[in-house]
């Protein structure tokens, strides 16, 4: 068990897979601290095998949502800590084939939680995202996600999080903050 090398990959994003690193870079961008103890136990197994690279990129993805549209359906993040405490744990208890079905067994757990550890349905954040004023929004998460609307199809990235935080881009309006009745 090296946790110490899993929590430098995890928050310096130095993973030795490209693909694993990103996502791990992604994580830290929206500043998720609390799901280390998930990501070592996740990291630790795909090491030792017990997992594919396949299911790590997709769990990885899944959590990056799962924090995304909870702070887009303004939903407390106080849970989130006791959430990823035990939730690899949890996966890996529900049957037999977990290795195969890992990431069948993650969306099930996480779609199971109530409240405020709840999953946002599609129709929930698209409510949130037209009805919130994306002004007052959390800027990490607002940052990140124009960052991910420019760059996720593209081989050549532009750092969009970054140059807002450095003032080095800003945000244009095309349309009035306030609409009138015209």
């Amino acid at each position: 068990m090296d946790y110490s090398k899993y929590y430098w990959y995890l928050w310096e994003g130095q993973h030795p897979n490209q693909n694993i690193s990103q996502r791990l870079l992604n994580l830290r961008k929206i500043e998720a601290k609390s799901v280390t103890p998930y990501i070592i136990s996740l990291l630790e197994d795909f090491q030792s095998g017990e997992i594919s690279y396949e299911i790590v990129v997709s769990a990885i993805d899944l959590i990056e949502s799962y924090i995304v549209r909870g702070s887009i359906c303004e939903i407390p993040s106080s849970s989130l800590p006791k959430t990823f405490a035990s939730l690899h744990r949890e996966v890996k208890r529900i049957g037999d084939n977990w290795q195969k079905k890992y990431n069948q067994y993650l969306m099930y757990v996480l779609g199971r939680k109530v409240n405020k550890g709840r999953f946002p349905k599609d129709a929930e954040v698209k409510q949130a995202i037209s009805e919130r004023d994306f002004y007052q929004f959390n800027n990490t998460i607002r940052n990140y996600i124009f960052d991910s609307l420019e760059n996720k199809k593209k081989k050549d990235r532009t750092n969009i999080q970054e140059g807002l935080l450095k003032c080095e881009l800003s945000i244009e309006h095309i349309m009035p903050k306030t609409l009138s009745k015209k």
